[in-house]
């Protein structure tokens, strides 16, 4: 019994143990997958080759079962491969064939024979310099073609035997410049020649029934379009993004667009001039992306004229906040037209004259900051002496400099004057009802005598004015000023006793010294200020922190610029001023936060004493009627929260 049971153990040990047969002569390194269609016996292969020669095909079984071959080579493999010719010979039903990765120094011009069923080829990222010129001939049926990722310098003449053709796709590769091998591809429909060289298009080199081009990444600054008979006549969708054309023309030959044109992608240019009338010969545009150019200005006049619907984009341009950019903010209608701003909130403009304010255009309309330039305007609509020559009620620019007014319709009316160069009695020329005066690089016009009183001012810039003080009363004549840049002048000091309707003053690049206890009583009046730059000589020290130190440990939030305040540390030289304030990389590793947290203020006097019997740290609180002391141990140093508890 025990030796029957033996021999039945081995039986089956031996059926179990053999391999079974595979039906299909599968290559090595290869995956054989039966068509999931019910009724097929089409097969499809995934090969994984060190190169594409590295395995005898003759091993299936049913080679004209085979529909799809997939050959996919490591990455970054370097080693080039040379297939043999007729390498796909035996293949005479495949449909689809891909190899990719394959680095290939040489195509031979049979590598292809037998394959007249082929109706999609896919050679990428095989490094290719030139393709053999009847390569193709084998290949009659052949409809998509894919030679992305080579070193192509010119596309390859072989394509001309492709008659039957609809989809090319030549990116990535070295192209400079199209011959004329593309215009007799009668039947071509999608071309992408994506991240090559070129450097402009004319469209009577590609094929004349075109529906799809994509040139994305290229360096093209020009384009030729002659009109009707000069190709390109049924282009629906045109991809140009990231290449550096600089305008759009209304007329000529030179960066007109097909009329065909339904989407067309400038997106990533250099664009920074659309003329006026650009798409009134592209009246079926249905998509246009300017997105990320260098527009400075959009004017209504350059994108009328289309019969469709039109989506624009225009966000990522340096657009200023002109009135001329209003007409985008609400749909417009002439003769049935419809212009949609498909990323109206994602749209930025800077102030035309504060140019580092950039906002988002619609919170620029909610502030009514999209100005126009004048000469003469009447500061509200009920003004009735606007054309006299005398007249309360109207601005008159002075002759050298530029003026600028809102909507005086709406409410927050900006009426903003810029002047470099207005001396002596001109002064007064200034129009009484501006709300911002800009004398920034003004040499000598810094004086608020002549200039008289403007009740409407909220923003005054007189920096780089080679100013070198400022008293606080010199804003008296201006009851709604909010804003000062004395920014890159002579200051050696801040004006003190400023009215308190000052909230943000710009003081930085100057030659500031360390501010006395009355100059640090009008910083804490203040809403925000800067004050960095290389020319300041503040002082700093971690045994006995400064005022300003210690009134900037207070209130970081309010220096804008706070990375850019230099003091000089004795025994190091000039630092950063937040190095020597508490936290994890201070220089100053002693000091504790018990030590910096208390300084004079107006609120109240604060000091610390240092006990010399235990180590212990004494603070006395004199900020209320009844001082306060309160001791704790240097190994227990308090927390930034503790000490705001404190003070409180």
């Amino acid at each position: 019994m025990r030796v029957s049971l033996l021999v039945l153990l081995m039986y089956f040990s031996r059926v179990i143990g053999r391999k079974t047969p595979d039906p299909l002569g599968c290559p090595a390194r290869c995956q054989c997958f039966s068509d999931t269609v019910p009724g097929s016996s089409a097969v499809h292969l995934v090969c994984k080759w060190e190169q594409i020669n590295s395995t005898n095909l003759a091993t299936l079984h049913y080679p004209d079962q085979v529909r799809t071959l997939t050959i996919r080579c490591p990455h970054h493999r370097k080693t080039p491969s040379r297939p043999p010719d007729r390498l796909f010979e035996g293949l005479r039903k495949l449909d689809r064939l891909e190899i990719d990765r394959c680095v290939i120094d040489r195509l031979p011009g049979g590598l292809f024979a037998g394959m007249q069923n082929l109706v999609s080829l896919v050679v990428k990222n095989a490094r290719l310099p030139d393709i053999p010129q009847g390569i193709f001939d084998y290949v009659p049926n052949l409809m998509t073609l894919d030679l992305s990722g080579s070193d192509l310098r010119i596309e390859p003449f072989a394509l001309r035997s492709l008659h039957n053709l609809i989809h090319l796709d030549l990116s990535n590769n070295s192209l400079n410049f199209l011959a004329n091998t593309l215009g007799s591809m009668t039947k071509l429909r999608v071309l992408s020649l994506d991240y090559n060289k070129l450097t402009n298009i004319d469209f009577r080199r590609l094929p004349s029934e075109l529906t799809d081009l994509s040139m994305r990444g290229n360096q093209i600054t020009t384009i030729h379009y002659v009109g009707a008979g000069g190709g390109a006549n049924t282009l629906l969708r045109l991809d140009l993004s990231g290449n550096q054309i600089d305008f759009i023309s209304a007329t000529g030959y030179i960066n007109i667009f097909p009329p065909s044109l339904k989407q067309l992608d400038l997106s990533h240019n250099r664009i920074n001039l659309v003329q006026d009338g650009s798409m009134q010969r592209m009246t079926n545009l249905l998509s246009l992306d300017l997105s990320f150019n260098t527009l400075i200005d959009a004017k209504e006049s350059s994108f009328v004229g289309t019969e469709q619907k039109l989506k624009l984009f225009l966000r990522g341009n340096p657009l200023k906040c002109s009135c001329s950019l209003d007409w985008l903010l609400r749909s417009i209608k002439k003769g049935g037209n419809t212009i949609l701003i498909e990323d109206l909130y994602s749209i930025t403009c800077s102030h035309l004259v504060d140019q580092s304010r950039v906002m988002n255009l619609t919170v620029a309309d909610l502030r009514n900051e999209l100005l126009c330039k004048y000469t003469t305007h009447c500061d509200n609509s009920s003004c009735s002496c606007c054309d006299d020559f005398s007249c309360d009620c109207k601005s008159i620019c002075p002759a050298g400099c530029l003026c600028y007014a809102s909507n005086e319709t709406r409410e927050k009316h900006q009426n903003v004057v810029q002047c470099r160069d207005l001396h002596g009695s001109r002064l007064s020329e200034i129009p009484r009802s501006i709300t911002a005066l800009n004398l920034a690089n003004a040499k000598g016009s810094w004086n608020t005598e002549k200039i008289g009183k403007l009740d409407h001012l909220h923003t005054l810039n007189i920096s780089g004015a080679e100013i070198s003080e400022i008293q606080g009363t010199s804003f008296d004549n201006y009851p709604k000023l909010r804003v000062i840049d004395a920014s890159g002048n002579e200051l050696h000091s801040i004006p003190v006793k400023l009215p308190h309707h000052i909230h943000h003053l710009r003081v930085a690049e100057n030659p500031l010294r360390d501010f006395t206890d009355s100059e640090i009583h009008t910083l804490d009046q203040l809403h925000s200020i800067s004050l960095g730059g290389n020319r300041t000589s503040f002082l700093c020290d971690c045994t006995s922190p400064s005022p300003f130190q210690r009134w900037i440990r207070r209130n970081r939030k309010k220096v804008v610029d706070l990375l850019s305040v230099q003091c000089e540390l004795k025994g190091v030289g000039r630092v950063n001023m937040v190095e020597v304030l508490p936290g994890r990389h201070s220089l100053c590793d002693n000091l504790t936060e018990i030590e910096f947290g208390f300084a004079s203020t107006a609120s109240g006097h604060y000091s610390t004493h240092r006990a010399t019997s235990n180590g212990a740290v004494q603070l006395t609180l004199d900020s209320g009627p009844q001082p306060t002391t309160i001791t704790r141990s240097e190994q227990k140093k308090s927390t930034e929260d503790q000490i705001q508890r404190w003070t409180k």
